[in-house]
């Protein structure tokens, strides 16, 4: 793992995961027809090598909602920490002995927030919380599996090197995702769900290195198709 990508304290965690979709806690949701959705990360530390990312989902979070027909409140990012301040300075640490959310604080915190906001004449149906967090997963083939989406792994043979076409199976790979925390206007949690993004390195070919690739972040159509997956329990009825 390199060392240029921080586990947990950064706010980004590293979690093993199997390929499998996560959906953890689902529940139908209601008819959506506005919702309020904080920016991306807004209330937790990106490694400075992501930090292109929430800016980036922010708008293709707005597009798959309204593509939906859904209305978005999309608070900016200094107005949105001062309402989650204020409304949350005496719920303390929301995170656990991991770094990760305390799903129970967050809760609180969330339904918190959404009093404040509908305290001053907002309406919506939902509140959506957002984290781009790494995944790491066992590369096969040449490809990644994970959070309901499959990836090639980017490799540099510019420089040649030795034969590469069953390597690296078996090895370890960061991978991209986006975690969707959802609650309803009264402030139950719907849901929390993961949408697999982007594979975070190439490999060189002459010394199987791994590279942060220079592109994240700019292929939309796979960054939708994660925002998607992230976002389905909203429209499933």
């Amino acid at each position: 793992m390199p060392e240029a990508i921080p586990r947990l304290h950064a706010g980004i965690c590293l979690l093993a995961t199997s390929g499998l979709l996560a959906c953890i806690g689902a529940t139908p949701a209601p008819p959506l027809e506005t919702v309020l959705v904080a920016p991306p990360n807004f209330n937790r530390e990106l490694p400075q090598i992501f930090e292109a990312g929430p800016e980036v989902l922010r708008d293709e979070l707005r597009a798959a909602l309204e593509s939906h027909g859904v209305r978005v409140i999309a608070p900016e990012l200094f107005e949105i920490r001062t309402v989650w301040d204020s409304a949350t300075n005496d719920v303390g640490t929301l995170l656990d002995a991991r770094g990760d959310f305390d799903p129970a604080l967050l809760d609180v915190a969330a339904s918190r927030v959404i009093e404040a906001y509908r305290s001053q004449g907002h309406r919506f149906d939902a509140l959506l919380l957002s984290y781009l967090e790494s995944r790491i997963v066992t590369i096969s083939a040449g490809s990644v599996s994970w959070d309901g989406v499959k990836r090639r792994i980017q490799i540099d043979r510019s420089k040649g090197g030795k034969d590469l076409w069953t390597w690296p199976n078996h090895e370890p790979a960061v991978c991209l995702s986006l975690r969707v925390v959802a609650y309803s206007g009264d402030g139950r949690r719907l849901f929390e769900r993961y949408g697999g993004l982007e594979v975070v390195h190439q490999y060189r070919s002459r010394d199987l290195a791994e590279i942060v690739r220079s592109d994240l972040f700019l292929d939309r159509a796979a960054l939708r198709e994660g925002v998607e997956i992230a976002l389905a329990p909203l429209f499933q009825h």
